[in-house]
């Protein structure tokens, strides 16, 4: 069997779910990964056999929007409040009432969302050659712009959050289109089909995580730039206001009613760091896998206060490595994780926020039994022979379904 992955350039989580979830399938199958370049530096594509760059034309590239036009704006946010009021499922049975703004986004997503020319040329060429193609996101570009000729051997993982381009009427109809489709948890499932009335019975895959051994080496030299005296909590992912949420409010005034050396450890992109200054929060910005690994491992817990989420790879990790975990319970998702794992607690205000950290700090037979239900739920639901598995599956059925 052969496959291609289709995927945007970026340092983001859903990329790095992609290229792990090709690396391990590339031991199985032949697995082609189709990048599409928009900027010059993204992610690191080393662990994978046969990856092909597309870039866009000058063109195109000055041509791609990152905003939205004001009737895209409007009526996204329009859309995002008759979901809330119950009513946009039956408003969206009734085709001929969003026809012509849908003819308007089109129009605009193809000036300013475009798909690099040599890709769309190569996939004229190679079709017949893939048995299967996997696209990761359901308002990504190549998503919105392969679906009328490729749908049909495609698997979409939509990565749904409750986020406002999910109202976006193409992001509807992307849903809509691509038959086979996988989720990453059946929150994720469950909330595509409240907005797009997708199937329930569509499967749920996740994805496995890449653990680097630990390195009493890197964690030495990092004690060495940064003394941690004490116990630190940890939060690893994009540090932007929709991601983090209340964190930086929320351990700011606990440690203010709760004086300690407690520490609130950063790793990723620094779009807020700048605007953030105490002695208690330290700003690493992008760090190694190896060092990462070293964070959770010696963190006493491990922090996802994002409400966007379709999976959480740094969850899944926190439990693999038995560190609790705390996360915000707005989010379907990571709610979902720690009813079924019992390996954590979770927040919807400071109040909770509080009594979670103040029922795990001083109690590290407490942290220890939630970290091994971690270990035995990711185990049982997201190691990699269990989603292996299921992969093969479902690509098998695809490549059937088209011969």
């Amino acid at each position: 069997m052969k496959i291609a992955f289709i995927h945007n350039n970026a340092k983001t989580g859903a990329t790095a779910h992609a290229i792990m979830l090709a690396k391990r399938l590339q031991d199985k199958m032949e697995v082609v990964f189709l990048v599409c370049n928009l900027i010059e530096t993204g992610a690191d594509f080393s662990s994978l056999k046969n990856v092909r760059e597309f870039s866009y034309s000058e063109t195109q590239r000055h041509s791609y929007a990152n905003k939205w036009p004001l009737h895209v704006s409007l009526l996204v946010r329009l859309r995002m409040l008759l979901f809330h009021l119950r009513l946009l499922r039956p408003l969206d049975k009734i085709t001929p009432l969003w026809q012509p703004f849908r003819t308007m986004e089109k129009q605009w997503l193809f000036r300013h969302s475009p798909l690099p020319k040599e890709l769309e040329e190569y996939l004229r060429q190679h079709d017949g050659e893939f048995d299967a193609y996997v696209i990761l996101g359901n308002f990504t570009g190549p998503a919105f712009h392969l679906k009328e000729k490729y749908a049909h051997k495609t698997v979409l993982i939509p990565l749904v959050h409750m986020e406002m381009p999910q109202f976006i009427l193409s992001v509807h109809d992307i849903s809509r289109r691509y038959p086979f489709l996988a989720f990453n948890t059946s929150a994720e499932r469950r909330l595509c089909h409240r907005i797009h009335d997708t199937p329930l019975s569509a499967p749920v895959i996740g994805s496995g995580i890449e653990i680097s051994k630990q390195n009493p080496e890197t964690w030495n030299t990092f004690l060495s730039q940064h003394p941690i005296h004490g116990d630190y909590l940890l939060y690893v992912g994009r540090i932007t206001r929709r991601k983090t949420g209340h964190l930086f409010d929320y351990f700011t005034r606990y440690k203010q009613k709760h004086p300690s050396p407690l520490k609130l450890i950063v790793a990723g992109d620094s779009y807020l760091s700048s605007a953030i200054r105490r002695d208690d929060i330290i700003f690493l910005g992008f760090v190694s896998e190896t060092l990462k690994n070293e964070l959770i491992h010696h963190a006493a817990i491990v922090i996802n206060p994002s409400q966007v989420e379709s999976l959480s790879l740094i969850v899944l990790e926190a439990m693999h490595a038995g560190v609790p975990i705390v996360v915000n319970g707005k989010c379907e998702v990571l709610k979902d994780h720690c009813d079924q794992s019992h390996a954590g607690m979770y927040y919807t205000d400071y109040s909770s926020f509080e009594q979670a950290l103040d029922s795990l700090l001083p109690c590290p037979s407490l942290r220890i039994t939630l970290g091994k239900n971690g270990q035995t739920y990711e185990a049982a639901n997201y190691s990699w022979p269990v989603i292996l598995q299921k992969w093969e599956n479902l690509l098998t059925c695809v490549s059937e379904a088209n011969h």
